[in-house]
């Protein structure tokens, strides 16, 4: 019994290359083989402009939209995933979404910023991804965001530390 905790330990932690079936440096035309083509680039904020999708992703009970962020020369570079209810949007959320990834993979990295704006991260890193949960609350103007991004992590080595 105790060698089977320790393989599914083992298999929980391994490096996940991507996100389901689209792996990091594939290209926007081998991504549409599994997505859609977005009517217009998709500003994702940080820099980031979205040109492929996913309408609808089942993640544990909630319907998210998934974008994905493509580099001319490197290919697959990121995949974002937001509620596509705003209601969805919340705390609870957050806690169901991060129970289903420590199931998978483990226990993150995370912070916890309390204020004005409540802020919650978690974050899974693995050779080539980097997989980090998001809920920001500004009380101020009720406002929620969550996201869940998914990001290439290139090698380390003397050019890339």
């Amino acid at each position: 019994m105790r060698r089977r905790g320790t393989l599914l330990l083992a298999m929980a932690a391994s490096d996940p290359a991507g996100w389901i079936q689209a792996k990091w440096g594939m290209s926007e035309s081998q991504l549409l083989e599994h997505a859609t083509k977005l009517a217009a680039p998709d500003q994702l904020g940080n820099g980031y402009v979205a040109t492929v999708g996913v309408e609808s992703v089942p993640v544990g009970l909630t319907e998210y939209r998934a974008y994905f962020v493509i580099e001319p020369k490197a290919g697959l570079k990121s995949v974002r995933l937001f509620p596509v209810s705003h209601s969805d949007d919340s705390e609870l959320e957050f806690a169901a979404v991060e129970n289903l990834l420590l199931m998978k993979y483990c226990r993150p990295w995370t912070k916890d910023v309390h204020g004005d704006i409540e802020e919650k991260t978690a974050q899974w890193t693995f050779p080539t991804t980097t997989i980090t949960l998001s809920f920001s609350n500004i009380k101020l103007i009720g406002f929620t965001n969550g996201c869940l991004m998914y990001d290439h992590k290139p090698a380390s080595g003397p050019d890339n530390l």
